[in-house]
């Protein structure tokens, strides 16, 4: 298992006010732990980064998933591959045990499965950015959850790596800091 930075963005508690302090705040985070980790991990630099996890996930959308290398299956899942590359940005889905089963594994079953969250992920990935996009997410992470052992982290980490210009990431610890600032 990775150990992915610590240093935060922002102080707790104390969310970025508009886009250019989020993009100051992410930059920050960027260069700091650049400097703490000796440019393992970024924000959007370094060996292992979210931008490098972004980028190495957005092929695998446009393919069929029963057809997934060990690599993609890993870049889905945010594991450390076998080369060291880490793709636990946005996620590590290391204790998913059900997920990791259902991409690491291609029995017919896993591989129907894989396609039913595939065609679920399609459909959002068709949303347009419009009134209809919260509604196709929560379908898409609906259909995904509604699986046993898929859980909301591996739902989001999915969609996110899809649509990362309109969703966020989320697990248990991820919520319980960002309820503070979305639902006050």
């Amino acid at each position: 298992m990775s150990s992915s930075p610590s240093i935060s963005p922002t102080k707790p508690g104390t969310p970025p006010e508009g886009w250019q302090a989020y993009f100051a705040a992410l930059t920050r985070a960027d260069q700091e732990w650049a400097a703490e980790y000796g440019g393992k991990f970024g924000v959007f630099g370094g060996r292992n980064s979210y931008l490098n996890t972004i980028g190495a996930a957005q092929p695998i959308f446009k393919q069929d998933w029963r057809s997934l290398s060990i690599t993609e299956a890993r870049i889905l899942l945010g594991l450390i591959d076998s080369d060291g590359a880490d793709y636990g940005h946005l996620g590590s889905m290391q204790r998913a045990g059900v997920a990791k089963n259902v991409f690491l594994d291609a029995s017919p079953r896993n591989l129907r499965t894989r396609s039913s969250i595939q065609e679920a992920i399609n459909s959002f990935l068709l949303a347009p950015l419009n009134d209809s996009l919260p509604l196709m997410a929560r379908r898409a992470h609906e259909m995904i959850t509604s699986r046993d052992g898929f859980s909301a982290g591996v739902a989001t980490r999915l969609l996110t790596l899809a649509r990362p210009e309109v969703l966020v990431s989320v697990n248990n610890e991820s919520v319980e800091g960002l309820a503070p600032i979305l639902f006050t």
